[in-house]
């Protein structure tokens, strides 16, 4: 994955959405284009995968999860430790994890 900016003016595109739950899609291409002296020449278009950084805020309190399988019971509990550019999903650290059998 190569990180590069475009600069889009007063625009604001979603991200590229390929596998979508929700009836529909959105993908974007790069072509590019040089103006000979008598016709211009198109390049072939090139899929690109776009993905806005966001910035992620603080937790103010710990995340706590908790799975069952049958008898057995997993709880997690997370935080999110410093401000992070995040693609997609962000990741959070895993700060305390105990199980508990019942």
């Amino acid at each position: 994955m190569h990180l590069f900016a475009i600069r889009l003016p007063l625009v604001n595109y979603p991200p590229s959405i390929h596998d979508s739950h929700f009836g529909y899609r959105i993908g974007y291409t790069l072509q590019g284009i040089i103006d000979l002296e008598f016709e211009p020449y198109f390049t072939a278009t090139v899929p690109i995968l776009y993905l806005p950084l966001t910035t992620t805020s603080l937790l103010t309190s710990k995340m706590t999860q908790v799975f069952e399988k049958e008898n057995e019971k997993i709880q997690f509990t997370t935080e999110l430790i410093k401000l992070a550019c995040c693609s997609g999903l962000c990741r959070l650290m895993n700060h305390t994890c105990y199980a508990k059998v019942i």
